[in-house]
């Protein structure tokens, strides 16, 4: 509790470090430093700044005067300082999960395994360091080889083949589109489909609200376009009965979300839910927390920190994007630079509702597209949905 206050105490003297404090809500335990803190990232996010003032309205008479005797008992308020506080209070937050975690399994763990878990690190205990020689890299290849690859179908067997057999984890791939041209549409399509086949995954909707991308999916399994919540709101509700269960979605609403509230709730889906990926729309709403960063390096990092953190967690992460009117990605060099594969959505002259996936770039896979003007492979479907559908 004290590193919580001296990190809070510190933050009050040196608001504009908040954005060196790599740490999320729930790694406090104070419940009052939580809170706090959660305000003073919206307060951030809202004006680039906050004052203990801004506390006064939001704070009781006594929690005002709590606040103001934490921040009077600062020891030190360097970036550096408000660096080491956060890493601590991460580190001892997953010791306490990890704690809880083999609590959790020693209710059921048998003896067997408990000694062969004791084994393993019994074993680690001497390969600390990550230097590792050729031989002990190629054994890791042998061993898995026998494993099938780790991949997960989108339900659109053309871009499964362009992506050389669906989505890999620790891959980040991008999907740009122009404005209004369907990149959402496209996005809750795979993810209707990543459903229907049971992989577990997370959706973080920042333009059209998780209601809404639901109303979609509602409407393709009912049949009917999603217009009818407007118009035929009766008979809908009559039917939602027919609708199966969706398990194996999680959404986050998260307009004005920053990318360290994206790792923040990713990490605590990926721990609690097992997640296998998850679908960022967009690329360009991510909330920046430096104003003084320009938007091309803000989206930049925001392209890398996901990439890092797809492989440090094993999973998959699609990026949408959106393209400028004269069909150019602003920043778009920093997406092409942390996708495995990169797509742009093109639409068909005269056929409003076909489009075509060109492949800007790819990492592992030859550089083909999706489709083509000539022969588009994807239609969208407003008969029910909308979704998109192979031609």
């Amino acid at each position: 509790m004290e590193i919580e206050q001296m990190l809070i105490a510190a933050l009050i003297v040196n608001p504009t470090a908040i954005t060196e404090a790599e740490i999320g809500d729930g790694d406090f335990s104070d419940e009052f430093c939580r809170d706090v803190f959660f305000n003073m990232k919206k307060f951030w996010h809202q004006k680039q700044d906050f004052v203990m003032s801004d506390f006064r309205e939001i704070l009781s008479d006594d929690l005002y005067a709590h606040l103001q005797e934490i921040a009077s008992n600062v020891l030190s308020s360097s970036n550096e300082q408000i660096r080491e506080y956060a890493l601590y209070l991460r580190q001892d937050a997953e010791k306490k999960m990890i704690l809880r975690a083999i609590g959790e399994i020693n209710e059921g763990m048998a003896l067997a395994d408990m000694r062969n878990v004791l084994a393993d690190i019994k074993n680690s205990e001497t390969k600390t360091d990550k230097c590792k020689t050729g031989e002990e890299i190629l054994e890791e290849i042998k061993k898995s080889l026998d494993m099938p690859p780790a991949c997960d179908k989108t339900g659109l067997q053309c871009l499964d083949t362009a992506m050389g057999g669906g989505l890999y984890q620790s891959f980040v791939y991008g999907i740009c589109g122009a404005e209004k041209s369907g990149k959402t549409t496209l996005a809750h399509s795979i993810s209707y489909n990543l459903d229907k086949a049971g992989v577990k995954h997370a959706y973080f909707a920042f333009e059209m609200g998780s209601s809404f991308i639901e109303q979609r999916n509602i409407s393709r399994d009912l049949g009917i376009n999603s217009l009818s919540f407007l118009n035929n709101r009766e008979q809908i509700k009559k039917r939602l009965e027919e609708i199966p269960k969706r398990e194996n979605i999680f959404y986050v609403d998260s307009a004005g979300y920053t990318v360290y509230e994206i790792i923040e709730q990713a990490s605590r889906i990926v721990s609690k839910h097992g997640i296998k990926g998850f679908i960022v729309d967009y690329w360009q709403l991510v909330a920046s927390v430096e104003h003084r960063q320009t938007e091309e390096k803000h989206l930049r990092d925001v392209a890398q920190k996901l990439a890092d953190f797809a492989k440090k967690n094993n999973i998959w992460i699609i990026i949408l994007a959106q393209m400028n009117a004269d069909g150019r990605l602003f920043g778009g060099g920093g997406l092409k630079k942390a996708c495995e594969q990169l797509y742009m959505m093109r639409q068909v002259e005269g056929a409003e509702h076909m489009r075509w996936l060109e492949m800007e770039a790819s990492r592992y896979t030859l550089q083909v597209n999706v489709g083509s003007d000539a022969v588009p492979s994807l239609n969208m479907n407003i008969r029910s949905g909308p979704y998109f559908e192979e031609v």
